[in-house]
């Protein structure tokens, strides 16, 4: 029995050390990966092999450590060992769909975006805010005051994929002393956000850790004067359902205030590089016609200083009196 016991004991400890070596070893191959350290990415996953063979996770990542690097043909196949250990695996049907045929790409799997801004959002503010001129918070707050003609003191203001908290911040600074929702899919982000303060108080009245759909769904007890859309609907390649769900939440005297990246011509295409979609004036228009709303506001823009072609417009339900 003692040592049946001391047996017992040691397997538990093993079980334990495999279990936090997976894991470890997981969140450094993806810290690496998202900072473009792509062999020290492959180096951690492979490490992981050796314990967990039949671990799809494994060669998935592989996989697409050798995409990034542009060895699509080993991707491919490490990518469809992940298929034959997991049929499901969403992330690595799409990385084939990547190499094959982007034509077939119609959806981004929810997780490849949460792990994005999980392991992107300590460095969003540098790299996109300040390096970038990341301008989106700036295109928000001129439409918002453009809608209540300056009167933005006493506004109740849902920021979907609100991120780290910029927009949120800056329609705060800028005298707008409304109360702000924020909903974001990376739990990373919003701890970030929950660090945005002005005179030692939240920025935020709430934040709120949920995929936007979601909530959207979910949400019943409140009308919004206004519901921003601000860079996240173009990880969505039809976004008219969710359009539709903010309709529902949106006071008749509110907005939707959306901000897209442009696609010349009609429709919608598919940016392989960036894992993201464009979407034509022509789209939002029928957008608009379906969800019986009327664009109030839109221009063109350009969403990262002089670059990155952008649509932002605003929803309203019809009313007189608006100019399109």
């Amino acid at each position: 029995m003692d040592k049946y016991s001391t047996l017992h004991k040691e397997i538990v400890v093993f079980l334990e050390k495999s279990k936090n070596l997976l894991n470890t070893n997981t969140e450094i191959g993806l810290y690496h990966f998202y900072k473009g350290n792509i062999s020290d990415a492959k180096l951690r996953f492979w490490l992981i092999s050796i314990f967990y063979p039949n671990l799809p996770l494994v060669w998935y990542n592989i996989g697409r450590c050798h995409f990034a690097v542009g060895n699509t043909n080993k991707a491919y196949n490490y990518l469809t060992k992940t298929l034959k250990l997991d049929s499901s695996h969403k992330e690595a049907s799409y990385y084939i769909k990547k190499i094959t045929n982007t034509s077939d790409i119609v959806e981004l799997p929810e997780n490849l975006i949460k792990q994005y801004f999980d392991y992107t959002g300590e460095y969003f503010v540098e790299h996109w805010l300040i390096a970038k001129q990341y301008r989106g918070h700036e295109l928000v707050h001129m439409i918002i005051t453009k809608v209540f003609n300056n009167s933005t003191s006493k506004l109740n203001i849902l920021d979907l994929g609100c991120g780290t908290g910029i927009c949120g911040h800056f329609l705060k600074i800028s005298n707008i002393r409304s109360r702000i929702t924020g909903v974001d899919i990376s739990n990373r982000m919003l701890n970030i956000a929950r660090g945005c303060l002005i005179k030692g108080k939240p920025v935020y009245d709430e934040l709120i850790h949920t995929e936007m759909k979601e909530f959207l769904k979910q949400e019943k007890n409140q009308q919004y004067d206004v519901i921003i859309f601000a860079e996240v609907l173009h990880y969505l390649h039809d976004f008219l359902a969710e359009l539709e769900l903010a309709k529902g939440l949106t006071n008749k005297k509110g907005v939707i205030v959306c901000l897209v990246r442009r696609k010349e011509g009609k429709g919608i295409d598919f940016v392989n590089k960036g894992d993201y979609f464009r979407h034509s004036e022509d789209y939002i228009q029928h957008v608009a016609k379906e969800t019986n709303m009327q664009i109030s506001q839109m221009s063109y823009c350009k969403i990262y200083g002089s670059q990155v072609d952008g649509i932002l417009f605003a929803l309203q339900y019809p009313q007189k009196n608006l100019t399109t």
